[in-house]
């Protein structure tokens, strides 16, 4: 099995200390593949990148739903 930890995480925040916040929690239980975007623009970049095994995404994004 996987280490866990090693899972590559997105997170798609326009506030940017929601976002800081984020990424705090989950590297002090150890999750270290961390990727934050402040817009939807931002995350199609990330994401055509390639894949996450966890994408933490705000619903109320500017111009746009979050769940788009």
């Amino acid at each position: 099995m996987a280490n866990e930890h090693l899972k590559k995480i997105l997170i798609i925040e326009d506030e940017a200390s929601s976002r800081t916040l984020l990424k705090a929690m989950l590297r002090s239980i150890g999750y270290t593949n961390v990727i934050e975007s402040e817009d939807a623009e931002s995350a199609r970049r990330h994401l055509s990148e390639g894949s996450f095994d966890l994408i933490l995404s705000d619903w109320m994004l500017p111009g746009i739903c979050g769940i788009e």
